[in-house]
């Protein structure tokens, strides 16, 4: 089955926290776009359940906050967030952090 992507996907790996009932849950991202993430987790989250996220962004020494929807699993793997709420200037830090991550690629930098 294609997969149709709105935006791609940007092979840029970020610490991430993932706040849960009563507890933390650390992951690291596979990739991420303007509107979502995979995140490689041995933790199960279930499909279409909301996640807080905290993502640590240390070439800007930031982090950036969302809240995302799982919307698909591979067990023992990872899970696919989509955002569905960005808090404070997330979206434009993440927008940021791709045009850095691109311009160090061309630059031969990465």
């Amino acid at each position: 089955m294609e997969q149709k992507r709105s935006t791609p996907r940007y092979k840029i790996q970020l610490k991430v926290e993932i706040k849960g009932v009563n507890r933390v849950f650390n992951a690291e991202t596979a990739d991420i776009s303007l509107k979502g993430m995979f995140l490689k987790t041995t933790h199960n989250f279930p499909v279409d359940s909301f996640l807080e996220l905290k993502c640590v962004i240390e070439p800007m020494n930031s982090s950036i906050e969302m809240l995302g929807k799982v919307i698909h699993q591979i067990p023992g793997y990872g899970v696919g967030i989509l955002f569905i709420e960005y808090k404070d200037n997330a979206l434009k830090m993440i927008e940021t952090l791709i045009l850095y991550t691109l311009k160090n690629i061309e630059s031969g930098n990465n």
